[in-house]
């Protein structure tokens, strides 16, 4: 298989005219060893597929003898290819996922404010009355309920742990549930959204030395360390 390297474009320059426009796209590449092919994709259906012009410039006149020539140029169509359809979640199963996280979330309000109450709870001697002796208080009386509460914090404080977790797990099974909702929507868009066309461009020549380059008219601002392939590509509308 021949080795083949995809380049993301963008338009630099459109030139209009009465019977359709010229539009200039560049594409960067990154220091490397010449590909066989370079591919340029995601390009509008108008292209007019004979009027496409593709080459490279260094950023160094010296370094142009080293550049690779396009040998090769054609235009493909780009079909995304067919899978099996993605089934949106039911209704109900996107409410369930609220409720649940719902649950969770109203229990942990729960917990916060018991924890908080526990936290709040003081023991104090009862108040004497006057003309009357010290009643005696029991030290194991203050422990035994020392103890409690401490448990009863405790306790909180394990099934607080848990429900996070599973609120977090709750959370992540709604997200995915939400992306299978737009995977969905974005898989029945227009199909003259979906599909494109693409440019392959054979190389020859070069020793396979990554060499910079830059866009026509010296309009790219790209330190010398990048390579740029350029590619003036008409576009005609009707």
């Amino acid at each position: 298989m021949e080795n083949r390297l995809e380049l993301a474009s963008r338009i630099e320059e459109v030139a209009v005219f009465r019977s359709g426009a010229l539009v200039t796209r560049v594409a960067e590449l990154q220091p490397q060893a010449w590909p066989e092919q370079l591919e340029l994709g995601r390009l509008p259906l108008a292209l007019d597929d004979g009027s496409v012009r593709v080459r490279l410039e260094p950023l160094d006149p010296a370094d142009a003898e080293r550049l690779p020539q396009p040998s090769d140029v054609r235009v493909e169509w780009a079909v995304p290819p067919l899978g099996e359809p993605i089934e949106p979640p039911s209704e109900a199963e996107l409410r369930a996922a609220d409720e649940r996280i719902q649950r969770f979330e109203q229990r942990l309000s729960a917990l916060e404010e018991e924890s908080a109450n526990f936290d709040r709870l003081t023991f104090a001697l009862p108040a004497r009355i006057e003309k009357e002796q010290p009643r005696p208080i029991s030290a194991a009386a203050f422990a035994s309920a020392a103890d409690w509460v401490e448990r009863a914090k405790l306790a909180r404080a394990e099934e607080t742990g848990r429900l996070r977790r599973e609120l977090h797990q709750a959370r992540e099974e709604r997200a995915r549930l939400q992306r299978q909702v737009a995977e969905s929507r974005a898989e029945r868009g227009v199909d003259e959204e979906r599909v494109c066309k693409r440019v392959v461009v054979r190389l020859r020549g070069g020793n396979g030395t990554p060499v910079p380059a830059r866009a026509p008219a010296c309009r790219c601002r790209r330190a010398g360390a990048r390579r740029r392939a350029c590619r003036p590509a008409p576009r005609r509308r009707r």
